[in-house]
């Protein structure tokens, strides 16, 4: 069985950028991929860095790959080398607060919080009011903490 939270099947886009994201891996996968592109050289089209990856089975240990590009899959570490080491992607239970808006808050300690990279093209989330607030960098996630 195997689950991809994101499948990329064509090059035609270009500059496709996953940030700033939480993805949760059900434990239910025996062969789990965070991203799957179909077809080589799509890779250098997509940008995949500050996300927060939460595998909800404890066995995850960071070194099963979690990249799949044309049938070749990769690590971390891996997936980090073939962007020159700069992906800062994070891992850990994103601490969501079921009592928040959507229940997709953030608990204070979360993983998530400042972690996310300050992007231009985002200036609202799905708070009331819609606004990221800056402090020290974005969160990452939906919703902004307060």
């Amino acid at each position: 069985d195997s689950t991809e939270a994101l499948l990329i099947q064509t090059t035609d886009h270009i500059g496709v950028d996953f940030r700033n994201n939480i993805f949760v891996i059900p434990s239910t996968s025996t062969s789990a991929r965070v991203l799957k592109i179909e077809k080589a050289g799509a890779e250098e089209q997509v940008a995949f860095d500050r996300n927060l990856l939460f595998f909800s089975d404890p066995r995850f240990d960071g070194t099963q790959p979690i990249v799949s590009v044309a049938g070749v899959n990769y690590t971390t570490v891996e997936w980090n080398s073939l962007a020159n080491g700069s992906l800062r992607n994070a891992y850990g239970s994103p601490l969501f607060d079921a009592s928040s808006q959507f229940g997709l808050g953030l608990l204070q300690g979360s993983p998530a919080i400042n972690s996310g990279e300050t992007l231009e093209r985002v200036y609202e989330d799905l708070s009331t009011p819609p606004v990221r607030r800056l402090r020290e960098a974005y969160d990452i996630g939906a919703i902004e903490k307060p």
